[in-house]
């Protein structure tokens, strides 16, 4: 029996195996046809990253505004439209088959439909195939596609193709899966996050379970082997940001005043014109693709950072806000702007080490997976104190 069948949704033709189904599956995704297409970690929709109207459908029929990665069929053509270094070669290559973000490529003759799959984003995910379906298909198309899981937006995703038929046919044109099909899903594909400076981190979907900010804090400290230090905890989300002083098995909340958890939301309807943000950190994303534009071709230099000039009355979010909205007032490029923001977070950490007398610095929250906003915290102050995230 032949490993692999391809279904079209309300199609009365019979089933194909084997070769014959890789080939019409290529087929409908030449057309503009969204295919499901099983792996262990459950169904993946596929579609032509070249196809703006199939990009389109997938988002309507997933309901998701989130960032879309690329599945290339080989390393060489995924270089030509995206900036890879060796250590984004072994990454891709490696067991975990991680998706990993990188950046643009500059090109403004690539036929990908960049600002359909991430928009107003530098980054974006790309990954290679990781189970012999995949690389027997994507060897047969020989293009990028855009991958996604099979599931409505916050809704588990599918995973077998005759129980979860019905999710799969309101989502894809057809489904290809092998024979027998996969019973119990194994963990999704890693996200393997690349700093500017080359630190890697991978973070698996989903996530574990969440925990109180201060339970984070004491968990990454014993895992960091941190105990001993006198530790700055900086926990920092949508919420708000919550800082401590922990002395050993001690703890002591720190008073912060602003609005920690809208700053970057507020300073991205400044400088970009963001009315409203579409899926959660989309303001942060965005914010950081602006300053890597700048950091791109620029140094970055602690004397850009807006708190040079702070009087230490102002609460940093209401000092920064307004500094950003001046800067944005006399003409200066968003990007600068953005990167000053950035550097100006990156020296305030610096700046409460020191005010605590601390010699470790600890930082978790979703909004310090920001991988330049964690690099100028760690060249700034990486000699000065241990850092952890």
């Amino acid at each position: 029996m032949t490993p692999y069948r391809f279904n079209r949704f309300g199609s009365p033709a019979a089933p194909l195996r084997g070769t014959p189904a890789i080939e019409a599956a290529v087929e409908g995704i030449n057309e503009g046809k969204i295919l499901a297409i099983q792996h262990p970690s459950g169904f993946q929709l596929l579609a032509d990253a070249a196809h703006p109207k199939a990009i389109q459908r997938l988002r309507q029929r997933k309901g998701t505004p989130l960032p879309l990665p690329l599945l290339y069929h080989e390393l060489f053509i995924l270089a030509e439209d995206l900036e890879i270094d060796a250590a984004d070669m072994l990454a891709l290559q490696s067991k975990e088959q991680p998706i990993v973000l990188l950046t643009r490529n500059a090109d403004p003759l690539s036929p990908l439909a960049f600002d359909a799959l991430a928009p107003g984003l530098s980054r974006i995910g790309a990954a290679l195939p990781g189970t012999p379906l995949l690389r027997h298909l994507m060897a047969h198309w020989q293009k990028p596609a855009v991958m996604s899981s099979a599931n409505r937006h916050g809704a588990p995703p599918a995973t077998h193709p005759q129980r979860d038929r019905t999710q799969l046919a309101a989502l894809a044109d057809a489904m290809l899966f092998q024979l027998p099909p996969y019973e119990a899903p194994v963990p999704q594909l890693p996200i393997l996050l690349h700093s500017p400076m080359n630190r890697t981190e991978i973070r698996f979907r989903p996530a574990t379970k969440t925990q109180h900010p201060l339970e984070e804090l004491m968990a990454l400290r014993q895992k960091s082997k941190l105990e001993a230090h006198n530790s700055l905890g900086l926990f920092w989300d949508e919420r708000g940001c919550l800082q401590y002083r922990i002395t050993g098995k001690h703890s002591t909340p720190l008073l912060i005043e602003g609005d920690w958890g809208g700053l970057f939301k507020n300073a991205a309807a400044i400088l970009l014109g963001m009315s409203e943000v579409h899926y959660p950190y989309e303001a942060v994303m965005r914010l950081e693709s602006a300053a890597h534009a700048y950091f791109r071709h620029n140094f970055p230099k602690l004397t850009l950072s807006f708190l040079q000039d702070w009087d230490g009355r102002t609460a940093i979010p209401d000092y920064l806000l307004k500094a950003v909205a001046e800067a944005h007032s006399q003409g200066h490029e968003a990007a600068l702007i953005a990167a000053r923001l950035h550097l100006s977070l990156g020296d305030y950490a610096g700046r409460q080490a020191e005010v605590q007398q601390a010699d470790s610095i600890l930082l978790s929250g979703r909004y310090f997976k920001n991988a330049w906003l964690l690099d100028l915290i760690c060249r700034f102050w990486g000699s000065a104190y241990a850092i952890a995230c």
